[in-house]
């Protein structure tokens, strides 16, 4: 008596789960997705009054970054970094 691997046995049986845990298209599952916003995140996006010349500053490197002529300069990027961690 030949017995034929239990692979093809497997893969039906594997394959009869995934059909199991899938809901059928078009039913809802009964999950809602949500948001929550802080009520300091609310603050912040109420305040619009940000200083003039720093919104300034934020077009200006905007426009660079677009326009690819926005330069990085790494020793700088370094000290500045260090200077904060140290800060702290």
């Amino acid at each position: 008596m030949k017995i034929h691997s239990a692979h093809s046995a497997n893969a039906i049986y594997r394959n009869q789960n995934t059909q199991q845990q899938k809901p059928p298209q078009g039913e809802q599952t009964g999950k809602k997705d949500s948001v929550e916003i802080s009520a300091a995140a609310k603050q912040l996006q109420q305040s619009e009054s940000i200083d003039p010349a720093r919104r300034e500053k934020v077009d200006q490197l905007k426009a660079q970054i677009e326009n690819g002529t926005y330069e990085v300069r790494p020793e700088e990027t370094a000290k500045k970094m260090q200077n904060y961690w140290n800060n702290q």
